[in-house]
């Protein structure tokens, strides 16, 4: 089960049932199947706090991925900071809406098995990701 722990879902503008169909499609593709996947949107305060206490690192970031998978039955508690990716979103001049999804994407790679430590490791998450959002959004207009 996906799960979204948004405590205002009008601000992301966002279809989560089409999401979620999308994820778990993804996911069933790599046959991996869903236990619990939790999105938690936060605010920086609290991203930079969980960033701190969790990985002893101090600094506002977008996303942040506990990955609890184990043989193939994923679950995973995801932070996502959407102010940040707001300002992520202006920075690269890009629509706020393909960040976010660029960044959900980015966390479900990551429990998929996706590293992003070395420069080649992040130029081949970056593809997927891009991939994964043309995908998602060619599907979500055909749908319509």
């Amino acid at each position: 089960m996906l799960y979204f722990n948004i405590i205002d879902k009008n601000k992301i503008n966002i279809d989560f049932d089409k999401l979620s169909l999308f994820i778990n499609n993804l996911c069933t593709s790599y046959k991996m199947s869903i236990q619990l996947i939790q999105y938690n949107f936060c605010s920086e305060k609290e991203i930079k706090k969980i960033n701190k206490d969790r990985l002893n690192h101090s600094y506002v970031t977008d996303v942040i991925c506990f990955n609890y998978t184990k043989d193939k039955i994923m679950n995973a508690d995801i932070y996502v900071c959407p102010s940040f990716i707001k300002t992520n979103a202006l920075i690269y001049n890009i629509s706020f809406e393909f960040e976010l999804h660029r960044v959900l994407f980015h966390s479900i790679l990551h429990i998929l098995g996706y590293d992003d430590k070395l420069y080649l490791n992040q130029y081949i998450m970056r593809k997927k990701e891009n991939l994964l959002i043309n995908k998602y959004f060619y599907e979500n207009k055909k749908r319509k």
